[in-house]
């Protein structure tokens, strides 16, 4: 939630998408938890670090470790879900298979 109220001060973002963004996260909070467990099971299963998961999205690491932290739920774009998922070889819905 932190991520979000700090870039409610950017002005490079609509303010509108990021408020419909904050009320997201905490009404899916739930959602995010599984999905962020099954990503990092992905990517273990994978026998990847979070670095070279990062390095292959070209994003950071620790933004790739935001999106695994079962308890600090953070959104993201579904381009990078599908990023996500092609980089660990699995169908994007596999990701929404919560157990």
């Amino acid at each position: 939630m932190q991520n979000a109220i700090i870039r409610l001060f950017n002005p490079c973002m609509p303010l509108v998408i990021l408020i419909i963004e904050v009320i997201g996260v905490n009404r899916h909070s739930d959602k995010f938890h599984k999905l962020a467990l099954n990503i990092a099971f992905y990517r273990k299963r994978k026998r990847l670090t979070q670095l070279q998961l990062a390095e292959k999205l070209e994003i950071s690491r620790t933004h790739i470790s935001n999106i695994e932290a079962p308890n600090y739920p953070v959104s993201f774009s579904m381009s990078l879900l599908f990023d996500i998922a092609d980089a660990l070889d699995v169908e994007p819905e596999s990701l929404f298979h919560f157990r």
